[in-house]
């Protein structure tokens, strides 16, 4: 059989210190049947430019106002022209046989989606990712993308039959774990899933500057994601759910000790913080996957957010 397109999809925001060395890295890909969806999400630096002059024929350049990754995904989605579907962020970069062996993967009994693991680089630090393969269940997309040690909620490690995707789009004013939320949304079409976990194909480079590093407004979209992964409550064991209890309420403490250091209200005010608090730091203090280190931490930006803003980097 013909080698089918791959559409890939890499959404990029002033990114022109790395976007060369990302989508080099997809040129140079041992499948060469891909179309390769750059879309421009209101740069004011050289993306553009660097972009325009990096020649392949399979490159496709889209611009958008700077709306957000998620508008910028679906505006790739729905030019997108391939059978399958790839995201890539603009700051990480891929190994050469990433997508020839994602499907090579997924066409071996027509799956759904096929995974790797991945790396994370962190200075002059290389992590290999763990997951936890004998804890598979190819029947239960949902639960596998929720459990820590799994598939995880990220959208660059996996190859997707866009036929799953179908009119689905991202929730354009969701700016942090949209990936997850995205999956949790295609998740009922999936029912296979090829796992690879000791294929770690993609280099996720941890930057400083992220938009998980940054406490704004549109951190506070982090809420709305989760109202979402609480959906999935029946799906959950009660210690997965403590997990997200505890990632929940430390995001929303976050805000809260933001507030206490800025001193500037939120949409959310400090009230409706210290419900929240009062509602879930019983939950988030069972949660298993975490140590008695990180529920000290909790605790501190919980009910002393001066303190933990002054020692968070010791």
């Amino acid at each position: 059989m013909k080698d089918e397109l791959i559409s890939v999809i890499i959404p990029v925001y002033n990114g022109e210190k790395y976007i060369e060395k990302c989508v080099k890295s997809v040129i140079s890909q041992t499948y060469s049947n891909i179309e390769i969806i750059i879309v421009n999400d209101g740069s004011t630096d050289k993306t553009l430019n660097i972009c325009s002059n990096i020649k392949d024929n399979r490159i496709v350049i889209l611009t958008q106002d700077n709306t957000g990754v998620s508008a910028a995904r679906n505006y790739g989605l729905d030019n997108a022209k391939g059978n399958y579907v790839i995201f890539i962020d603009a700051d990480d970069f891929v190994e050469e046989n990433m997508l020839e062996v994602l499907y090579n993967n997924i066409k071996k009994a027509d799956y759904d989606i096929s995974i790797c693991n991945y790396k994370i680089i962190e200075n002059i630090n290389v992590i290999y990712n763990k997951c936890d393969e004998k804890s598979n269940d190819n029947n239960n997309f949902a639960l596998n993308l929720l459990r820590p040690n799994m598939y995880k909620g990220y959208l660059w490690n996996k190859l997707i039959k866009k036929e799953c995707i179908g009119k689905i789009r991202f929730i354009n004013d969701i700016y942090i774990m949209e990936d997850l939320v995205f999956l949790l949304d295609i998740s009922e079409k999936v029912h296979n899933v090829y796992f690879a976990p000791e294929k770690y194909l993609y280099n996720y480079v941890k930057r400083m500057d992220s938009a998980m590093n940054k406490i704004d407004e549109r951190y506070l979209s982090i809420n709305k994601a989760f109202k979402k992964v609480f959906e999935y409550k029946g799906v959950m064991s009660k210690q997965i759910y403590n997990k997200y209890v505890y990632d929940y309420l430390f995001a929303n403490m976050l805000i809260y000790g933001n507030m206490y250091k800025t001193n500037k209200e939120h949409s959310i005010t400090r009230k409706e913080m210290k419900h929240i608090r009062k509602k879930y730091i019983k939950f988030a203090l069972m949660s298993n996957y975490y140590g008695i280190a990180s529920k000290i931490k909790l605790v501190f930006i919980c009910y002393f957010p001066l303190i933990y803003e002054k020692i968070k980097n010791i």
